[in-house]
C-alpha cells in the first residue's frame, strides 16, 4: 500500500503506507509526503471547499478531557510512532515539522494569515500521523474552557500529555521526559506560569464580532493566543535572568512540544468563525507550500 517512498542512510529503500503494525514504517520526509498530497488534490480541496473533509476522510476532532483512555492512547501511540521514523537525514517527525515551522515564521506569524497558515500546518501534522493509525484525528485543549484555573487542566495530566511545571521535564504519562533534536538535542520543558492570563471563549467571540475587520481581529486574536503559549513555557523573565524557558513561545522550537497541537485547534474553529461571518478570508488563503 505504499504510496511514497525514499531511500534510507543506510541504502534501504522505504515506502509510506498503512499497517497494521505502524512500528514496520520507519521512514518519512516531510516535504515528499507534502508533494504528494498536493498532487492527490488536498490543497484544492482545503482552499475551495467550506470544510477541508468530505464523507470519505471525515475528521472529528474531541477535547482531550472528552476522550477515553483508549481514544488518548490510540493517538498518543500514532506519535510515538511516527517519532520512530525518520528521512533519509535521521531528521524524525517531530524534528521536522519543528523546522518547517521555523522556515516560515516571519510568513506564518504577526501576518494575517496567522490563522490559515496555521489550519494547514495542523491538519498535515494530523494527516502524516493517519500514515501510521489511518483512524486516529488530532484531539484539541480548549484552553478557554480551563481559562478559570489553566493549570488544573486535564491536558497536563499523567493520563494526557503528561505533567510538569516550574521548568521539569514532562513528568510522566506516554510523553515522559520528551525528548527533541530540533534545533539541538534537549527535552522539552513545561512551566505554567499562573501569572499569565489565559482568556476565555467569550473574550475571544466578542472580538471577532467587534471588530472593524478580519486584519483588526487576526492581529488581536494571534496575542491572545500567544498568552496560552507564555503560560505554558513562561513569560520573558527567563531570558533576562539566564533562567531556563520551556519551548511554546520560542517560535523556532514551539512544535517541539506536542501541547503545540493540541492548543492550535483554535485556528481551525476561529477561522470557520470568521468564515460563517463572512469578514473576507479569501484574501488570506495560502496558495502554496514552497
Amino acid at each position: 500500500m505504499g504510496w511514497v517512498q525514499g531511500v534510507m542512510p543506510s541504502g534501504e529503500i522505504k515506502r509510506f503506507g498503512h499497517s497494521k503494525n505502524p512500528n514496520e514504517l520507519t521512514y518519512f520526509d516531510l516535504g515528499e509526503f507534502l508533494r504528494e498530497k498536493q498532487r492527490m488534490g488536498v490543497s484544492q480541496r482545503l482552499e475551495g471547499a467550506s470544510s477541508i473533509c468530505d464523507l470519505a476522510d471525515r475528521r472529528i476532532r474531541r477535547e482531550v478531557g472528552d476522550l477515553s483512555q483508549l481514544e488518548w492512547d490510540s493517538y498518543a501511540d500514532a506519535v510515538l510512532a511516527a517519532k520512530n521514523a525518520v528521512d533519509s537525514s535521521g531528521r524524525n517527525i517531530i524534528h521536522q515539522f519543528a523546522e518547517f515551522h521555523d522556515m516560515f515564521s516571519n510568513e506564518a506569524h504577526g501576518s494575517p494569515k496567522f490563522l490559515c497558515w496555521h489550519r494547514w500546518f495542523i491538519f498535515y501534522w494530523e494527516s502524516a500521523l493517519r500514515v501510521f493509525n489511518p483512524l486516529v484525528t488530532l484531539p484539541y485543549w480548549d484552553s478557554a474552557r480551563d481559562a478559570a484555573n489553566p493549570r488544573g487542566a486535564q491536558v497536563f495530566t499523567e493520563t494526557r500529555a503528561g505533567s510538569g511545571e516550574n521548568g521539569t521535564n514532562v513528568l510522566n504519562g506516554k510523553f515522559k521526559n520528551w525528548n527533541v533534536t530540533f534545533a539541538q538535542p534537549h527535552s522539552v520543558k513545561r512551566f505554567l506560569d499562573e501569572s499569565i492570563l489565559v482568556e476565555n471563549s467569550s473574550k475571544i467571540d466578542a472580538l471577532l464580532n467587534n471588530s472593524s475587520g478580519t486584519c483588526e481581529f487576526m492581529r488581536l486574536f494571534e496575542a491572545i493566543h500567544g498568552f496560552v503559549h507564555l503560560f505554558v513555557r513562561r513569560w520573558s523573565l527567563p531570558r533576562a535572568l539566564n533562567l531556563p524557558r520551556g519551548e511554546m513561545t520560542q517560535i523556532q522550537v514551539s512544535p517541539n512540544d506536542l501541547v503545540f497541537f493540541l492548543h492550535q485547534y483554535v485556528v481551525s474553529t476561529t477561522w470557520r468563525k470568521i468564515e460563517k461571518l463572512n469578514k473576507g478570508v479569501s484574501q488570506f488563503i495560502v496558495s502554496s507550500w514552497r
